[in-house]
């Protein structure tokens, strides 16, 4: 299949509770959008971080290479071998070598005084327990050495939640380091812009440019001012004497943990919090080589305005941004092309729900039956060349929408389900009380009051940042 990648920031490990039971809409959000992207012929690129410490990932993985291995099975060669070259995660290391050794890289990091402290989401129960996080990173160690069984500490093994994320995980670094001819590990990108750099850029915009920038994104010019304004009051306590932002200081714990918000406008914090996370995920995107759609999504089950609102401005502030410092930059217009929303299942009327074991079995029929399979090739190829026109939607873009939902209800007519021209996927549990949906264009003010969350793709974050000619796809 031709290399689409796409990069989801609901996997993001910070903003999903590893604890939280197994049909939370945390982890139904997550899994439906990779579904979306999945069924429209990308793979979802991941780095190294969310591979390892993301609970969203992982339960995902879980599914996703259980029935992969199941229906390899009593194929024939061509649709064996067909399946045995898909790739729907592509894994970008952290200059690692291996996936084994970016996971032991980042348990080492045990350190909460040091700077680059790296804080155990999805393996919180060890998080505090460097003895063991380093006793676990020589275990990995071993095994990506060897491939033999090695002693795993107590605290992993008897703990059940991690004893499978750990099968997990091990499986996964079967899929990504288990055959070099099929790409699925490969080096990450040194992102061209940093956090601080975003940062950076929205300081030094003009009030009436701030404005402007928001309101081309939907978000209200107050919002913005008064977040520009939060960002100059954070950045000053760590502003050099060049009154430049401290790159070594802002990060997500400059708005996290101890980071210093004070608490006293708890909904400003928010705010604040997701405008950073979102400006990190872009960086990720970016070193994940997301040349195709980067999603950005706000934190799943909040659906505070206020929120979306934020994420949005992130948004456009990615794509304002300046690569690099004398390089001309390009005014972006603004050309919605395609958003989804995560919502309550009544929503959309008449909706039955699939367990997601049983997506991924009819995701991996459609991909093993030749006819069914080039017929869904030539549709997402036709449908990604228009999405990425830089122009509003239009009737070609339209036709090609249409046709594509057309032949994914006709494969998967138990799977998906298409509405108003909306594509939707019901999640969560047996009863279907959550949706995914995928249309063109932006929302409406409507939409955006009945989602939990709402998301937006941005196109090749490589082009927008004015670095296409620089990288290959």
């Amino acid at each position: 299949m031709p290399d689409r990648l796409a990069f989801h920031e609901s996997f993001d490990s910070t903003r999903a509770t590893a604890d939280h039971p197994d049909d939370h809409p945390n982890l139904a959000q997550a899994q439906a959008e990779a579904v979306v992207s999945l069924l429209m012929g990308r793979s979802l690129s991941v780095n190294n971080t969310y591979a390892f410490d993301s609970r969203g990932m992982l339960d995902l993985a879980d599914v996703v290479l259980e029935t992969w291995e199941r229906a390899k099975q009593g194929l024939s060669r061509t649709p064996r071998a067909r399946l045995a070259g898909a790739r729907p995660f592509v894994l970008h290391r952290f200059r690692q070598p291996t996936f084994l050794a970016a996971c032991s890289d980042q348990l080492r990091r045990s350190d909460p005084e040091a700077r680059n402290f790296f804080k155990l989401s999805t393996w919180q129960p060890v998080d505090r327990l460097p003895a063991v996080r380093h006793a676990f990173a020589a275990s990995l160690d071993r095994l990506a050495s060897d491939g033999g069984a090695h002693h795993v500490p107590a605290e992993i093994r008897d703990h059940a939640q991690l004893a499978r994320h750990l099968d997990v995980l091990l499986r996964l670094n079967d899929y990504f380091e288990g055959s070099a001819e099929y790409d699925r590990s490969r080096e990450a990108r040194v992102p061209q812009t940093s956090v601080k750099g975003y940062v950076q850029h929205l300081l030094d915009m003009p009030a009436d440019r701030v404005s402007e920038v928001a309101a081309g994104h939907g978000c209200p010019a107050d919002t913005a001012l008064r977040l520009q304004t939060a960002v100059r009051a954070k950045a000053e306590e760590t502003a050099g004497p060049d009154r430049q932002v401290d790159a070594g200081v802002v990060n997500r714990g400059w708005v996290h943990g101890s980071g210093g918000l004070d608490g006293r406008d708890p909904l400003l914090d928010d705010q604040l919090r997701e405008l950073v996370d979102t400006l990190y995920n872009a960086v990720m995107a970016e070193s994940a080589c997301a040349r195709f759609e980067y999603m950005s999504s706000v934190p799943r089950m909040d659906g505070r305005d206020e929120l979306k609102h934020v994420n949005s401005l992130a948004m456009a502030l990615i794509q304002d941004t300046v690569p690099s410092e004398g390089e001309q930059r390009e005014t972006h217009q603004r050309s919605p092309r395609m958003a989804g929303m995560f919502a309550a299942a009544e929503t959309v009327p008449n909706l039955s729900s699939a367990p997601l074991r049983q997506v991924f079995e009819a995701y991996w029929a459609l991909m093993a039956d030749e006819e069914r399979w080039f017929a869904w090739q030539d549709s997402c190829a036709e449908l990604d060349r228009l999405v990425r026109l830089n122009r509003p939607v239009d009737e070609e873009l339209r036709e090609a929408w249409e046709s594509h939902l057309a032949q994914l209800q006709a494969s998967l007519p138990h799977v998906v389900t298409v509405e108003r021209s909306r594509l939707a996927i019901p999640v969560g549990a047996d009863d279907g009380r959550h949706v995914q949906t995928m249309a063109l264009g932006s929302l409406s003010e409507a939409d955006l009051d009945r989602s939990f969350a709402a998301g937006e793709y941005l196109g090749d974050l490589a082009r927008s940042l004015g670095t296409a000619g620089r990288h290959g796809g």
